[in-house]
């Protein structure tokens, strides 16, 4: 299995340990899987553990490359933030994948911060666009 491919499924177990995914999280899967180019095989099996779920810490250590580890950690960060707000099981996910990547913990606080800079700056944007 490609590392790309243990990225998603990741992803799909992350999602699939909280309920059944719903429509924006397997989309958000997906994109994942077209951005990093699976295979159709590959797909058919991210998909398969985001319906049934998966080994999310096993995926997370099957991960070694810095840019792919960097790419997953990015988009467990911006899942957290769908809703604009970081809840705790949601700060505890993003600490414990953190350790799992032997990322440094007070990077991950500022990469954090700056995320939700990020939307905060993102919103004031889509208010002046409205205004236009």
């Amino acid at each position: 299995m490609s590392e790309k491919a243990m990225v998603c499924k990741a992803l799909g177990a992350m999602f699939h340990k909280h309920g059944e995914p719903n429509d924006v999280e397997v989309t958000f899967v997906a994109n994942a899987a077209m951005e990093l180019g699976l295979e159709k095989d590959e797909n058919e099996e991210v998909m398969a553990v985001l319906k049934e779920g998966g080994d999310y810490e096993g995926f997370v250590k099957g991960i070694s490359s810095k840019a792919l580890r960097t790419y997953f950690f990015r988009r467990v960060v911006a899942a957290t933030l769908m809703d604009d707000k970081v809840e705790d099981d949601e700060l505890k996910l993003i600490d414990d994948t953190a350790g799992l990547l032997s990322f440094n913990g007070d990077a991950v606080k500022e990469y954090l911060d700056w995320m939700k800079e990020g939307i905060e700056w993102e919103k004031k944007g889509v208010g002046i666009v409205a205004k236009l």
